[in-house]
């Protein structure tokens, strides 16, 4: 069907459409206590509001991919249009272990941490599962590319801090705190990226 061929990553119609900057994108927005936005990075052509769909995501990936990619400006529906821009498949881990990093940096300068607590409380777990995934199915080189961007840096929330890997343990005494944290409940079933 012309569907199927339009959604064929062969078609040189699609491949040309991904790599030129015409998606509508959010613009980076300074954050304050009434206005929580993600971390944003300015790329391209992003300061005139536009960008091409292969660095773009929609906007319920925001979270998970901000500091990497651009977010849409508009709500896509369409699921052949999805296709077309891969956005129906996961996020490179990369972009995920970058967006925590991101996240990381943003939670020591944020005025109103409560906020961006319970922000957190839904964002976290959602690219640990990403992150999860990726694990158990990608290749060892892939698996260590995500490695690498993540090795002694603070990504693992604790609850109230990012901390990084080394600093985490099974089970370690309260008064442990702040030299090494105990794994949350939250966090066993994530046990695979410790």
């Amino acid at each position: 069907s012309s569907v199927d061929e339009l959604v064929d990553h062969d078609n040189p119609f699609l491949k040309d459409l991904n790599e030129i900057s015409w998606l509508p994108v959010e613009f980076h927005v300074n954050v304050s206590d009434s206005n929580l936005e993600p971390p944003r990075q300015k790329r391209e052509l992003s300061h005139i509001g536009i960008a091409a769909p292969r660095t773009t995501r929609p906007k319920q990936d925001e979270w998970i991919c901000s500091s990497m990619m651009e977010i849409l400006s508009t709500t896509i529906r369409s699921e052949t249009l999805q296709k077309c821009f891969c956005w129906h498949l996961p996020l490179p881990a990369t972009v995920v272990a970058a967006q925590l990093l991101a996240l990381a940096k943003m939670n020591d300068t944020f005025n109103n941490p409560q906020v961006f607590r319970q922000t957190l409380a839904t964002v976290i777990p959602r690219c640990y599962d990403l992150l999860s995934n990726h694990f158990t199915t990608a290749s060892s080189i892939e698996t260590e590319k995500v490695l690498m961007v993540l090795q002694d840096q603070a990504w693992i929330w604790v609850g109230d801090n990012f901390v990084a890997a080394q600093m985490m343990a099974f089970e370690a005494p309260e008064n442990a705190r702040p030299f090494l944290y105990s794994v949350t409940q939250e966090l066993l079933c994530f046990e695979n990226l410790l």
